[in-house]
C-alpha cells in the first residue's frame, strides 16, 4: 500500500491572528489604546464629580455630553492608528512574504490581522467604557456600543489605509486624511449641501404693516437622513437619549441607525477585501 500523501497545513487566518497577538503583546499599541477607552469613558464622570462636588459618581451629570463629545473626536483617531499599525509596518518591512511562501493567503493575513486587532479594541472598550456603563446605566451602555462599533469601522479603516499606503509614511498620511474626513469634512459638506437646497424662509406681514420672516419650518428628513453617511455622526446618534435625538431635529428610529452601521461595516470590509486579495507583499 503506498502512504498517503500528507501535505503541510497552510497557514490560514486563525494562524495569523495568533500571530498578530503575539506582535501585541511587544508593542505599545493595545496599552495605548487601552488607556484612551479609559481615559475617554473616566475623566468626564471624573470631572464632573469633581465640579459638582459628589465623588461617589452617582449622577451623570454633564458627563455624559462631554463623553459623547471627547469619543467622537478621539476613538476614530485612536481605532484608525491602532488598525494601520496592524500592516503599515510590516508591508514596508517585507516581514508577511514568508508567510505567502509557506501558502498563506493574502485574505486570510488581512482577515486574522483584522479579527486580532478588533477583539483587542472590543476588549479595550469593555474595560473601558463598559465599566463607565455600570455607574451611567442605559445611557453607559449606548455609549459603549456606539464606541465598540465605532472603533471597528476605525480599526478596519485603518488596516485598509495601510493596504493602500505601502509605507510607514503614507500610512499615517491616510490615516490621518480618514480622520479629518469623518470627524470634520463630511459634516462641513453636508451643512454646505443643506443651506444651498434649503428653501428660503417664508415672508409674512406682521402686526405693523413690516414684512416678517415666518417661523422656520420643521427639521427636514432628508437633513436627518444624511447624518447616515458620517459614522462619527451616527455613533453620536447612537450615544444620544432617543428623546434628545427628537429635540435636536434628527428622530432616526434604530432600524436607521442600525442600517447606516451595518452599510458603514459593510461597506468598508468590502473595500478592505478588495485591496487584499491585490496586496502587494514582495
Amino acid at each position: 500500500m503506498v502512504a498517503a500523501e500528507t501535505r503541510p497545513l497552510r497557514p490560514g487566518a486563525l494562524f495569523a491572528a495568533r500571530r498578530e497577538l503575539l506582535l501585541l503583546r511587544r508593542r505599545r499599541a493595545a496599552p495605548a489604546l487601552l488607556a484612551g477607552a479609559l481615559l475617554l469613558a473616566w475623566l468626564p464622570l471624573v470631572a464632573d464629580g469633581l465640579r459638582s462636588g459628589e465623588l461617589t459618581l452617582a449622577g451623570d451629570g454633564g458627563a455624559g455630553a462631554l463623553t459623547v463629545a471627547l469619543t467622537g473626536v478621539v476613538w476614530p483617531l485612536l481605532a484608525l492608528l491602532f488598525g494601520a499599525d496592524a500592516l503599515a509596518g510590516e508591508l514596508e518591512d517585507r516581514t508577511l512574504a514568508p508567510l505567502v511562501a509557506a501558502g498563506a493567503g493574502r485574505e486570510s493575513l488581512v482577515a486574522g490581522k483584522l479579527l486580532a486587532r478588533a477583539g483587542t479594541l472590543a476588549l479595550a472598550v469593555a474595560t473601558g467604557f463598559g465599566t463607565a456603563a455600570l455607574l451611567r446605566g442605559a445611557a453607559g451602555v449606548r455609549v459603549a456600543l456606539a464606541a465598540l462599533l465605532l472603533g471597528l469601522i476605525g480599526v478596519a479603516w485603518g488596516i485598509l489605509a495601510a493596504a493602500l499606503g505601502g509605507t510607514r509614511a503614507r500610512t499615517l498620511v491616510f490615516a490621518l486624511g480618514s480622520w479629518f474626513l469623518f470627524v470634520f469634512l463630511i459634516d462641513a459638506l453636508l451643512l454646505a449641501c443643506l443651506v444651498v437646497v434649503a428653501p428660503s424662509a417664508p415672508v409674512d406681514v406682521g402686526t405693523h404693516g413690516h414684512a416678517e420672516l415666518a417661523a422656520p419650518a420643521g427639521p427636514s428628513p432628508f437633513a436627518a437622513t444624511a447624518l447616515l453617511l458620517d459614522p462619527v455622526d451616527i455613533f453620536r446618534l447612537t450615544a444620544m437619549d432617543p428623546a434628545e435625538r427628537a429635540l435636536a431635529g434628527a428622530a432616526l428610529s434604530p432600524f436607521a441607525l442600525a442600517g447606516g452601521w451595518l452599510a458603514w461595516l459593510a461597506g468598508t470590509l468590502l473595500l478592505l477585501w478588495r485591496r487584499a486579495v491585490r496586496l502587494r507583499l514582495f
